[in-house]
C-alpha cells in the first residue's frame, strides 16, 4: 500500500471518529431530555423576589405577604395578569423537543449569558435559584428560552412582550375598584345610596318620588370603578392641596368597614413659554385613599363626573301619581255620563 494511500485512510479514520464523538455527544444531550417535565419547576408562592431585566433595565418585583409588588415604587402592588403571566402560562408549561443543545446555539438563539433578548433571575430568600434566558422569536407569539442551569434551548409559545422594565405597565389598575356586592353604603355630597345584595337603594325617598334607575347605576359605577391614570408615590405634597378638598365620599363594606376618597385640586403647573413662565392648569386630580398610603392622579373628566352629582339627577315623580290621576279624571267623566242621560 503506497504511502499516499496510509494517509487517506488515515484522513477518513479520524474523520469518522470526529463524527462518532459529535454523535455521541448529542445523544448524550438528548438523552438528558425529559419529554413532558416542566421548563421551570417553580411556584411563585414559594419565590421571594423575580428581577426583569432587558438591555441596561432592570425591574423588581417582590413578594411581601402574598402580595406581589414593586419594592422600588413605594410597594405599589402588580395586577393579577401580571401574576398569571407565571402562574397560568410560563410556570405551567413543559419542555418541547430543544431546538438546540450547544453554547453555539445559544448564541445563535439569543438565549445565552452574553446575548439575550431578556432574563428573568428567580429568587427564594436571597439565593437566586434560576435564570430564564429569552430570546429571539421564532414565530408569532413563540420565542426561545433556555434556563441557565441547562444547555438546552426550547421554542415555547410565549409573549415576551408583557415582561416589561417599565413600572407603570406592572401597576394594578384595579386597585381603587370596589365589588359592588361587597357594599352596604354609598355617601357622596346629600346622596346616600343603600345596598341590599349588591342591588343600589336610593335613600330619602318620598312616597311621591322614585329613583332613575338608569342614573343611579351610573353614579354607583363611576364611584365603584375608579381608574387612575398614575400612581403619584406616598408622599403628600403640599401643591396637592389635600387640606382643601374638592370632593369626598365614603364607601362603607358590608362588616362596617369604611373608605374615604378624598379629591385635592393641584396648584397650577409652572411651564415656560420661551423665557416666561406661565402657571398652566393641571387639568386633573389627585386623590388619596383613608385605607392606602398612595396618591393617584384622576383624570379631569372623571373628576368632573363626579364633582356634577346632584341628588335631584337620581329622582323623579312616580309615574303611578299620574297614571291614577288620569283614572280619577275618567271615573269622573264616566260618573257624569247617566246624569246627563237622565237630564235628556
Amino acid at each position: 500500500m503506497s504511502s499516499t494511500a496510509i494517509k487517506s485512510l488515515i484522513v477518513l479514520l479520524v474523520i469518522q471518529a470526529v463524527l462518532t464523538a459529535t454523535m455521541f455527544a448529542r445523544d448524550n444531550s438528548l438523552t438528558a431530555f425529559t419529554p413532558h417535565e416542566p421548563l421551570l419547576d417553580l411556584q411563585l408562592d414559594q419565590l421571594s423576589k423575580i428581577i426583569v431585566t432587558e438591555g441596561k433595565d432592570s425591574l423588581t418585583l417582590e413578594q411581601h405577604d402574598g402580595t406581589w409588588v414593586l419594592p422600588h415604587f413605594d410597594h405599589f402592588p402588580i395586577s393579577d395578569s401580571k401574576r398569571a403571566l407565571f402562574e397560568d402560562k410560563l410556570f405551567t408549561i413543559n419542555k418541547p423537543y430543544p431546538v438546540g443543545n450547544t453554547e453555539i446555539a445559544a448564541k445563535q438563539f439569543e438565549t445565552s449569558e452574553e446575548k439575550f433578548k431578556k432574563r428573568l433571575a428567580f429568587y427564594k430568600g436571597e439565593t437566586l435559584v434560576e435564570n430564564l434566558f429569552l430570546g429571539n422569536s421564532p414565530g408569532f407569539k413563540k420565542i426561545h428560552v433556555r434556563k441557565g442551569s441547562e444547555e438546552q434551548t426550547f421554542s415555547i409559545e410565549f409573549s415576551s412582550y408583557d415582561l416589561q422594565t417599565t413600572a407603570t405597565a406592572w401597576y394594578d389598575r384595579n386597585f381603587l375598584k370596589v365589588k359592588q356586592d361587597d357594599l352596604s353604603k354609598l355617601e357622596l355630597k346629600d346622596i346616600t345610596v343603600a345596598f341590599e345584595n349588591g342591588v343600589p337603594l336610593l335613600d330619602g325617598l318620598t312616597d311621591s318620588e322614585e329613583p332613575v334607575a338608569d342614573k343611579l347605576d351610573d353614579l354607583v359605577k363611576q364611584t365603584t370603578r375608579l381608574t387612575f391614570s398614575d400612581m403619584l408615590g406616598t408622599e403628600e405634597k403640599k401643591s396637592y392641596r389635600m387640606e382643601s378638598p374638592i370632593l369626598t365620599f365614603t364607601l362603607t363594606q358590608s362588616d362596617g368597614s369604611t373608605v374615604e376618597y378624598l379629591f385635592g385640586a393641584p396648584e397650577p403647573e409652572q411651564k415656560k413659554d420661551g423665557e416666561e413662565e406661565k402657571a398652566a392648569p393641571a387639568y386633573h386630580a389627585v386623590l388619596k385613599l383613608s385605607t392606602a398610603p398612595f396618591y393617584f392622579r384622576i383624570s379631569d373628566s372623571k373628576i368632573q363626573d363626579l364633582l356634577a352629582w346632584k341628588r335631584s339627577d337620581l329622582v323623579k315623580a312616580k309615574e303611578v301619581e299620574e297614571k291614577a290621576t288620569e283614572e280619577g279624571a275618567t271615573e269622573a267623566t264616566s260618573s257624569q255620563e247617566p246624569h246627563e242621560n237622565a237630564t235628556e
